[in-house]
């Protein structure tokens, strides 16, 4: 009897040691490091590390919310990014990226790209539409007297500007008038007063070096002329 409940217990753990590790290798590992990056007001892009081991592509499931909307994308094992064409700044995305190797799925790569749409961004179409007095009404007027940084010192001021969907575009107006006034306190040459810019969203862009402009009326015209570049608001990647 003690013979038989040996064989019995010694054979379950040999179906069990076999079974096993045949279950682990059919399936594909997770893959890696998700990314999402705004490209435009209505496009976004997803992109993945390879997972480790064998696959033979990949499956992308994504949420929206508020609404709920459910969309799977399949993907071969060539793909390691997707563009979302119909991107709605104004919804949370939620991601699943499973790796398919056979009939099976990966644990899923999760993650999630919050609403970008501020509330100046929901009304920048009335906006446009109102007039030019309520264009007006928005920019930062110049005062009579001004101000002025008087000093011998030598400084070099290096400017980082948010050019994100978050701020949009009638408030980044305001932006370059603030910009304007500012660079008119100082005395801009290259061996005083020098000034650089540099612009981020989803990804940091200098605009100009300290040393592009060596005149203020440079450098005001260059802030007159830049562009808002929209996009995600990645404070720490530009610092």
């Amino acid at each position: 009897m003690q013979l038989s409940v040996r064989l019995s217990v010694s054979l379950l753990a040999f179906v069990l040691i076999t079974l096993l590790p045949q279950t682990a290798q059919g399936q594909a590992t997770t893959p890696r490091r998700f990314r999402a990056k705004v490209l435009s007001p209505n496009k976004v892009e997803v992109s993945w590390k390879e997972p480790k081991g064998d696959y033979d592509g990949y499956r992308v499931m994504y949420t929206t919310r508020p609404g709920g909307k459910q969309k799977v994308v399949p993907l071969s094992k060539q793909d390691i990014k997707l563009v979302i064409e119909d991107f709605d700044p104004s919804k949370d995305y939620i991601f699943k990226i499973f790796a398919v190797k056979g009939g099976q799925e990966s644990k899923p790569l999760q993650g999630k790209l919050e609403a970008q749409r501020s509330n100046v961004e929901t009304t920048q179409s009335q906006t446009r539409q109102s007039g030019d007095v309520t264009r007006e009404n928005n920019e930062i007027s110049e005062a009579d007297d001004g101000f002025m940084c008087k000093t011998p010192a030598i400084a070099d001021i290096v400017i980082l500007v948010d050019g994100s969907w978050s701020i949009g575009r009638i408030n980044f107006r305001l932006v370059r008038t603030f910009l304007e006034n500012l660079v008119r306190a100082f005395s801009v040459e290259f061996d005083k007063t020098r000034i650089g810019l540099a612009q981020y969203s989803g990804d940091p862009r200098i605009e100009w070096h300290l040393n592009a402009h060596t005149t203020k009326e440079a450098v005001i015209d260059a802030v007159k002329n830049l562009p808002y570049k929209g996009g995600n608001t990645l404070t720490g990647l530009a610092l």
